[in-house]
Order: C-alpha cells, then sequence, then structure tokens
C-alpha cells in the first residue's frame, strides 16, 4: 500500500521535473484545498489548466502559484503556463493590495490581477468581459496570451512591459486603453478587427520590432504617440471612419513611407503619403522615409502641425508660401539634412524646438512679422555661422540658440525687451550687433553662458546706450563698441552692387573681409551688409 500511495503521489510529476495539473473548482474560494485533495503540492506547479468558478482568494493562489505575493513581493511558486478558458471569475475575494485592495468582480480579469508575475503563456476566461489596469503589466517572461471573444476593453498598461511576441485582439474589443502594450520590445504582429474603435494614448510606445499591423476600417480614435517608436512600422492605413489622430501618434515610426487615408474619410487626406487634413488647410505629418527632397508647402496650408516634419531624414530644404500663419512645436526638428528653411512673413511666433537640432540648417531667414522666439527653437543648429533677429522680436526664449557653436556673427534688434539663457554655449561668437537702447533683461541666468569667450567678442550697441551695457549684468562683460545706428536699414547678405563700405565707426573700408559693415549706394541709400 505504501509503494501504491507513494506511486499517486508521483503521478503529477512528468519526465523533466515538470509538474502538470488539470483542476476543477466547484465552488469559489476553494482553490487551495482542492489542489491538496488532488495531491499537488501549490507552489510546486509548473503548468496548470484550472476550470468552475473562480474568485479573488482563488486568484491570489494563482499568483502566488506564479511567483507574487498579495502585496507584491515573490514567492517560491513555479508556475508559468495557466489555461483558464473554461473558469468563470466570480465576484468576491482580495487579490492584489497595495495602495488600495484589489476585489475580483464578476467576468473581470481586474486590475493588477497578474501584474508583475512569472508566466510565460495564459489562455484567458471564455466568460471574461474585460482586462483591467496593469492586469499584466510587468510579466517580463509574459509571451503569449489568448484573450476571448466577449472581451470588451483592455485596460491602462494591461500588457506594458512583457515578452509578447504576437497578440490577436478579438473583434469584441472596442478600446485599448492608454500606454496598453508599451515597451513590449518583442512584439511584431498584432492583429486588430474590425470593431475596435479607439486606440489609446501611448498604446504602443516603444514597440520597436513591430512589423505586422493593419489598422481597423471601424477605428476613429489614435491616441498621442500611440505608435511611438514603432521603428520598423511599415506602412499606416487610415480609414474612412477615423476622425481623430493625436499629436506624435506616428513619430519616430523610421520605416513608414506614406500614410494611406481612404478616399471616403470625412477628416483626412494623403497628398504623396503626406497625411493632411481634408481641405489640405492643415499638414499633419509627413511620414519619416518619405522620399521628400526639395519640399513645397502646398499653397492651401494655413498650418503646420506640431512634429509635422520631425525626423524626416529625407528632407532637405523646405519653402512655405506666405498663407501659413502658424507652425506647431518641433515642426522640422530633427532633420538632419535640412539646409534650407524659407518660413512664411505671416507669422508672428516661432514654437518650441522648431528646428531643433538640424545639424545641417545654414539658412533660415526671419519673417519681419516675428514678434516671439520660442524656447529651445534653433538648439544645435551646429552649422549656422550667423543670425539676424528681425526688428518687432522682443523676447528670444530658454535656449532658443542653445549650442549653436559655429554661430560667430549676431545681430539683435531694438526691440528686444528679454533673454532667457537663448545664446548658451554659443562659443564662436565674434561680434553682436545689438541696437537696443536698453539692454534686454537676462533674467537670473546668462543668456551667453556655456563657455562663450566674452572678451573675445565684440558687443556692438548704440553710442547713447554705451553706459546702460556697461552696467548691465551679464552685458558688461563684453568688448563693448559704440555705433551710430541712425538710417541703418536692415541686414543683408552680400550685395553685387556698386556701393562704399564703412566699418560700424564710420571709417571707409576699400577692401571689406567678413563681417557686418554699413553700405551706402549710389542713390544714396544706407543699408547694413554682412559680406561672407
Amino acid at each position: 500500500m505504501k509503494k501504491l500511495l507513494l506511486l499517486s503521489l508521483l503521478t503529477p510529476m512528468l519526465a523533466m521535473g515538470q509538474v502538470t495539473a488539470t483542476l476543477h473548482v466547484e465552488r469559489a474560494g476553494t482553490l487551495d484545498s482542492v489542489i491538496t485533495a488532488n495531491g499537488y503540492t501549490k507552489l510546486e506547479i509548473n503548468e496548470l489548466t484550472v476550470s468552475g468558478s473562480l474568485n479573488g482568494t482563488d486568484i491570489l493562489s494563482l499568483r502566488q502559484m506564479a511567483g507574487r505575493s498579495k502585496y507584491g513581493s515573490s514567492t517560491d511558486g513555479q508556475m508559468t503556463v495557466l489555461d483558464m478558458t473554461d473558469a468563470n471569475i466570480v465576484a468576491g475575494g482580495v487579490y492584489y493590495s497595495d495602495w488600495d485592495d484589489c476585489e475580483a468582480a464578476d467576468n473581470e480579469v481586474g486590475d493588477y490581477m497578474f501584474y508583475e508575475t512569472n508566466l510565460t503563456s495564459i489562455k484567458l476566461p471564455a466568460t471574461a468581459i474585460l482586462i483591467g489596469e496593469e492586469a499584466f503589466c510587468n510579466c517580463k517572461s509574459l509571451e503569449q496570451v489568448v484573450i476571448g471573444d466577449l472581451v470588451q476593453s483592455i485596460g491602462i498598461r494591461a500588457f506594458g512591459q512583457t515578452a509578447l511576441q504576437q497578440i490577436d485582439i478579438p473583434a469584441s474589443v472596442e478600446s485599448l486603453g492608454n500606454y496598453c502594450f508599451s515597451n513590449c520590445s518583442s512584439l511584431q504582429s498584432v492583429q486588430l478587427h474590425d470593431g475596435l474603435l479607439s486606440i489609446g494614448k501611448m498604446a504602443f510606445y516603444f514597440c520597436t520590432n513591430l512589423t505586422d499591423i493593419t489598422l481597423s476600417e471601424t477605428l476613429t480614435t489614435i491616441g498621442d504617440q500611440a505608435f511611438f517608436d514603432c521603428e520598423q512600422m511599415p506602412q499606416a492605413h487610415i480609414g474612412a471612419a477615423c476622425t481623430s489622430i493625436g499629436t506624435g501618434a506616428f513619430n519616430r515610426c523610421y520605416a513608414l513611407e506614406a500614410f494611406d487615408v481612404d478616399e471616403e474619410n470625412a477628416v483626412y487626406a494623403s497628398v504623396d503619403g503626406v497625411l493632411f487634413s481634408k481641405d489640405k488647410s492643415i499638414l499633419y505629418r509627413a511620414p519619416i522615409s518619405n522620399p521628400l527632397g526639395d519640399y513645397q508647402v502646398p499653397d492651401e496650408v494655413t498650418t503646420i502641425g506640431a512634429y509635422a516634419f520631425d525626423e524626416c531624414r529625407y528632407l532637405t530644404s523646405l519653402t512655405m508660401g506666405d498663407q501659413v500663419t502658424e507652425v506647431g512645436m518641433y515642426a522640422f526638428s530633427d532633420c538632419y539634412k535640412l539646409t534650407s528653411l524659407r518660413l512664411s512673413d505671416n507669422i508672428t511666433s516661432i514654437p518650441r524646438g522648431m528646428c531643433f537640432n538640424d545639424s545641417s540648417l545654414v539658412d533660415c531667414d526671419l519673417p519681419s512679422s516675428l514678434e516671439m522666439i520660442g524656447a529651445s527653437v534653433f538648439m544645435s543648429c551646429v552649422s549656422l555661422k550667423e543670425v539676424t533677429i528681425p526688428e518687432g522680436v522682443t523676447y528670444i526664449g530658454d535656449g532658443a540658440y542653445h549650442e549653436c557653436t559655429a554661430l560667430e556673427v549676431l545681430v539683435l534688434p531694438s526691440t528686444l525687451e528679454e533673454l532667457d539663457q537663448s545664446f548658451y554655449g554659443c562659443v564662436s561668437l565674434k561680434e553682436i550687433y545689438s541696437y537696443a537702447t536698453v539692454p534686454g533683461d537676462c533674467g537670473y541666468h546668462d543668456a551667453w553662458g556655456g563657455g562663450v569667450d566674452k572678451q573675445a567678442c565684440t558687443l556692438y550697441v548704440p553710442d547713447e546706450a554705451i553706459d546702460a551695457y556697461k552696467e548691465a549684468t551679464y552685458w558688461q562683460d563684453f568688448l563693448i563698441v559704440g555705433m551710430d545706428s541712425s538710417g541703418i536699414g536692415d541686414v543683408m547678405t552680400d550685395s553685387n552692387e556698386v556701393m562704399q563700405y564703412y566699418d560700424l565707426n564710420g571709417r571707409q573700408v576699400i577692401e571689406p573681409s567678413y563681417g557686418i559693415y554699413i553700405g551706402v549706394k549710389a542713390n544714396g541709400k544706407t543699408i547694413k551688409v554682412l559680406v561672407k
């Protein structure tokens, strides 16, 4: 009898030391006793198929078997494979507790239900109607999930930071929550079916290996940064039902060449693969790998959206017409081949980061309509050599020209009132021409810090303002020289026109070298000329 009993207890043991169990729970809350009654040791089971009614008490047992306690600490549980297809989750019983207790509810794979467990594979109950917030988040070994055909929504971060390689979202699912598959770097294939209405913010954020996904025809909403850094995503089909695409939804999608928009869509349209509003008045997004080259913004466009050309790797120059009145933040940032940008003469403010890190940019004349330059606008544009800020500008934002390390000549307008670390790290500065009689307020930070050698840079100011600059904080350390600014127009670059040249102190120059000079034309008109 002892030998027979020993054989009975060893029956669950497979070759290789794996313990596989199939159990039925008739009464909710009794999983532990069912395990014992069937001769198993709870924490030694590797693979479990369970059916019947399971409440929060039973779910807690499953968590413990999969390596996590009620409070999230590690257990000795060995379970990695769980099949709950024929199980029903019923209300009652706490299975997880952090700030608040998580209690089971009927037919719900609830919030944090298997959070941070060691599961590699799970089949969810066929009766489940939703998957809650962070239900499987941080299950870093989870490679396979089977979702039943009754699930209607998948919650925030439900599968974030898992090892999923593919997932089939049933047609019953209407919404994917914010971050629901974020940081799933192994995810390659996602099957979406008609019936899905919304994809939440950052839902597939940093799914860097996602190559196989087709957006459903019923989709109405794509959240902000929904596919951010899905760098191998090859295509984006926008169906007829889609009415909302969030900011940055397709940023850092490096393989994306074109947007394909259904002709019946009433909100969006595609022209040469670029995403526009239906009436073409708004240019929303150019795909990163679209062969844009020298791009002319269509005449219908009045607004260029945030991140519209961000990281466009084949954009070499861009020209917009004067009908454009608004440009969004970071619209042309990280375009490393962009050398020339022609802005509309009807833009009054340049937003944050517009040309951030455009390392090849050498030509960007600022419009005369300009009043304000935002933060980080030309930050790290390391090829800019001279900059003229037009009259009318009153404010230059934080780090606007930060680390423009090639910048040598800078012209500031008489209207300038405030700077904010605007030229920090411009280590090549040789000449600054400031036409304001009252030095611009630099606030609490030196607008010229970060290695700018003020004693190697000449600051030209109006004669009547020399004393003011010599007393002004952060300005006073430059080599300050006076200039008579009366009757001098805007700076222009080299002219073939015959004229007499004078330096800014009024001395005639026969053969001008690099720098800014006063030019007197044959008709007597006086202008400033930048000689290269």
